[in-house]
């Protein structure tokens, strides 16, 4: 049984990192994404949509269009709101867990592998409708994370050209109140445009 149990943590591992070195070919990645916030107390629910982008090199942009125009943007080092074109920019060290946190995201879209598994115990497993999907499910290993997420799930496919992508991601906190993000017309590309540019400036 010890043995059989070994086995199938080490194919896990393996398709893990297949499915992470998949994602690194990815530098940025643009999409549309739909966000559901569920409060666990109350049930009542939060719906928001807009556009993404991640850079694997500089960090993660939400573009927010529904129901009000807003953007965040989030680097290792700082977080920009902007509302109504007011633009606030936040030092990341007085709010460690959110600039982690998004780290953290980012790092899975773009598959850093070695920054994943220090930070997350993973589990992955193939659906069973299919040969070319994946669910994941990680689990803090981290102080810092754990004090506010439980648990990220992650559903992953390989598409025919070769191409992995994430479709979607919930995230469980502490006190069960969950954030599903749904994915969809991903893009990757090399450069970053001059809106997105704008926001990660040096």
């Amino acid at each position: 049984m010890a043995a059989g149990s070994l086995f199938a943590q080490q194919k896990q591992k393996d398709q893990f990192s297949t499915i992470c070195k998949q994602l690194s070919k990815s530098k940025i990645i643009r999409g549309d994404f739909e966000q559901t916030q569920k409060n666990a107390k109350t049930g009542r629910s939060v719906n928001s949509s807009g556009k993404y982008t991640i850079s694997a090199e500089d960090g993660m942009i939400w573009f927010t269009e529904v129901p009000v125009k807003s953007v965040m943007a989030v680097t290792k080092t700082y977080m920009i709101q902007e509302i109504k074109g007011r633009q606030r920019k936040i030092d990341g060290s007085k709010n460690p867990t959110f600039t982690h946190m998004a780290d953290v995201i980012s790092s899975l879209f773009t598959g850093k592998y070695e920054e994943i598994s220090n930070n997350f115990a993973v589990k992955c497993v193939a659906k069973e409708e299919t040969n070319f999907g994946w669910e994941i499910t990680l689990t803090p290993k981290d102080n810092t994370i754990s004090s506010y997420i439980k648990e990220i799930s992650v559903d992953c496919i390989l598409l025919p050209s070769g191409e992995c992508q994430i479709r979607n991601m919930k995230m469980i906190t502490f006190t069960d109140d969950s954030t599903t993000y749904r994915l969809n017309n991903q893009v990757v590309t090399d450069n970053l445009n001059s809106d997105e540019a704008k926001y990660f400036e040096k």
